[in-house]
């Protein structure tokens, strides 16, 4: 996190993080889910954004890292678990009841094709992030409620999260999974290395 950054400062990252992110998608996807996708993640991150504040979160902000899509960041060293949990909550749960919001609205009321885009990105969106993978919201719910005080498992977890990430980049021939997990690979490799050169410290200790 380093320094508070200024209010300029974070609104110049968020938007040349946006530009570059929807320029990545629009030239190797398709331009007409651009926006469509950009609002689904930003009314993610939002929500998880929105429970930084409510529990006094500092140095917030949502930035995009291309091609993987936008991140929520602030800093409080004292949170608590349950705080944590309503945070990462608040990310897929408000977007899931907007899918099914909108979803309604299609079969019910207004039967048009960007509302059911809307929709079915919301619901893809959200419940992809609930999977029980880290960094995905759904691995750090399992990682916080059982394995905080696990670390051995806690790396053997990640390691499993990555490996998924793997085959599903092999088994879908999707190269952003494959981004992902080599990312995640490279996270996990230093958390290992930081953890052997703590250990024996707390042997003395």
């Amino acid at each position: 996190q380093g320094e508070t950054a200024t209010l300029p400062n974070k609104i110049f990252t968020f938007l040349a993080s946006g530009i570059m992110f929807a320029l990545f998608f629009g030239l190797i996807f398709n331009w007409e889910a651009v926006p469509f996708l950009f609002a689904a993640l930003l009314f993610h991150e939002s929500g998880h954004m929105l429970g930084m504040v409510l529990f006094d979160f500092e140095n917030r902000q949502i930035l995009f890292i291309p091609p993987f899509g936008p991140v929520a960041i602030g800093k409080r060293h004292d949170a608590k678990a349950w705080q944590w949990l309503i945070i990462l909550l608040l990310g897929p749960l408000p977007g899931i009841l907007l899918g099914a919001v909108l979803w309604y609205v299609y079969l019910v009321w207004m039967p048009l094709d960007w509302i059911l885009e809307s929709a079915v990105i919301l619901f893809v969106l959200n419940l992809f992030n609930l999977l029980p993978f880290t960094p995905l919201d759904g691995g750090r719910i399992i990682e916080l409620l059982y394995l905080n005080r696990h670390p051995r498992l806690q790396l053997v977890f990640s390691g499993v999260s990555v490996a998924a990430f793997a085959v599903g980049g092999y088994w879908f021939g999707d190269f952003i999974l494959w981004g992902l997990a080599a990312l995640f690979g490279w996270f996990l490799v230093k958390r290992i290395k930081s953890r052997k050169n703590l250990e024996p410290q707390l042997d003395r200790n």
